[in-house]
């Protein structure tokens, strides 16, 4: 069964106070999104998983930057590039990804959709997010766990301490069958805007989402505090120091 990665990277960089989108900020030599395109290269070159295809959905005002970008780097990878243009939101963004991607493919696949916000890939529980679809499982998700005490918060008093070994944080990638996101994405019947990500949107209508647990450290690059973590701890999610 085929396997695309949607890569998701519209955004502006609006928070992290950037002129350049964090996607395309360098890190250690590489772009960040070049820094996971070459992660899942990796994955593949060491057959842990396979992705036939990647599709970078991007902001459409940085189409020539990325395009710049890939020019040199392109040719190293071991799957096809396509670029193609984001929405003026996340589920529109997607929506794009899954039109493109059905006027290319006419076969069942899976869809891996991984943030360029979360610059990391937890290759092994990867492997067993696409075994677990491949068995039938048409939506699942990485999550990693949370260690801290958990409270509920409720008119600025803790009401209720959760029980946290029940309680995952979404990671990238989070993985789809074709087919489902074909039916949730294409159709004229739901306002796709109203939800935050394919996941969230499967939830809501009732689709069990299946979990693999990642032991990766799940970092997400949002604001400068973020960007500067990741700077000092690239090395970690690269592999290249002990974890």
């Amino acid at each position: 069964m085929k396997k695309i990665l949607f890569l998701m990277m519209g955004g502006s960089g609006t928070r992290l106070g950037s002129a350049l989108p964090k996607q395309f900020l360098p890190v250690g030599g590489s772009a960040i999104y070049q820094f996971i395109l070459d992660l899942y290269a990796r994955a593949v070159q060491d057959e842990i998983i396979s992705i036939d295809r990647v599709v970078l959905i991007n902001n459409r005002e940085w189409r020539a930057h990325l395009e710049d970008g890939l020019s040199s780097f392109a040719s190293e990878l071991p799957f096809t590039l396509n670029i193609v243009d984001g929405g003026s939101t996340r589920s529109e963004s997607i929506k794009n990804g899954v039109t493109f991607l059905s006027k290319e493919l006419q076969e069942e696949a899976i869809v891996l959709i991984h943030d360029a916000t979360h610059p990391y890939l937890d290759a092994d529980a990867t492997k067993k997010l696409c075994l677990l679809l491949e068995s039938g499982k048409r939506a699942a998700t990485l999550v990693t766990h949370v260690w801290d005490t958990v409270y509920l918060v409720k008119d600025e008093r803790v009401s209720e301490t959760l029980p946290r070994a029940c309680i995952g944080v979404g990671a990238s990638p989070e993985g789809f069958s074709f087919q489902f996101l074909k039916e949730m994405f294409l159709s004229d019947k739901v306002d796709i805007n109203q939800f935050t990500s394919a996941g969230n949107y499967a939830e809501t209508i009732g689709e069990p989402i299946g979990t693999i647990w990642s032991s990766i450290l799940n970092l997400k690059i949002t604001y400068p505090d973020d960007l500067a973590v990741f700077q000092q701890a690239h090395p970690y999610f690269s592999g290249k120091s002990s974890k």
